[in-house]
């Protein structure tokens, strides 16, 4: 018999019958080993900074980005990952086989310690990304010493009598230079600030990396072209704002 595009088949699919979960999982495989391959890639960019940091690109997640076309989102995952990559081998391996997807390498590498991570490799694979997001919240994971924290050294006994050892050793000790000091200065923290004044005015404050806010710049720009392009000529930024905010 023949289909009604004329192609021949015997009644159980023929040549053109495809076996979709195969199909989907093989695709799927091939994404997740891509993803680790990217991992591994940005685990090296890590490294070695000075391959690619120049101006205007000074952050891992801004170079990977704009050399891919990574979302923002994206791009702060797969750093995420590489920075606990060598904390996390099971899974690692596992995700470069294909069995473990990026949002779920994710989440287990800013939630999950060190410590279990064929445990959490294992459960990762018959979870889908909200329960592992659910079970990594809420598990309370006891402290462990990272095998690399190296053990406290005992205290240096001081002889008494040597009262202006300490002075001497002042006077010919090397001073920071200004670069350790800077160095040794916490990164900036993101900040955010709103609320309503006496004045009945609500203000908004935010402060933060240059990612997220590549990230906020993009939504409001695409509110703002949309509040256009619906007939509103003179939409300005706080629309746009109010836009983003109605559709969440």
């Amino acid at each position: 018999m023949n289909t009604p595009n004329g192609s021949p088949t015997d009644g159980t699919g023929g040549a053109d019958e495809f076996d979709l979960d195969e199909e989907l999982d093989v695709i799927a495989g091939h994404l997740n080993a891509m993803h680790a391959r990217l991992v591994d890639i940005t685990v090296k960019m890590i490294a070695n900074p000075h391959d690619w940091r120049g101006i205007g690109v000074h952050t891992p997640e801004l170079f990977l980005a704009w050399r891919t076309g990574l979302s923002a989102a994206r791009a702060r995952q797969i750093v995420t990952i590489a920075n606990h990559a060598h904390e996390l081998p099971e899974c690692m391996n596992a995700f470069r086989r294909g069995e473990l997807a990026v949002d779920q390498m994710a989440a287990i590498a800013k939630r999950a310690p060190w410590w279990i991570d064929r445990e959490i490799c294992d459960l990762g694979r018959m979870l889908t990304v909200n329960q592992l997001n659910r079970t990594l919240a809420t598990y309370p994971f006891p402290h462990h010493p990272h095998p690399d924290t190296p053990a406290a050294e005992p205290p240096v006994e001081t002889d008494p009598a040597d009262t202006d050892a300490p002075s001497r050793a002042g006077d010919d000790a090397t001073q920071p230079s200004a670069d350790d000091a800077n160095a040794c200065e916490p990164a900036p923290r993101d900040r955010m600030w709103f609320g309503t004044g006496d004045d009945g005015r609500f203000r908004l404050f935010v402060e933060t990396d240059a990612l997220t806010g590549m990230t906020i710049d993009t939504a409001l720009r695409e509110a703002c072209d949309q509040l256009f392009h619906d007939g509103h000529p003179d939409v300005e930024w706080v629309d746009a704002m109010r836009e983003v905010c109605e559709h969440s």
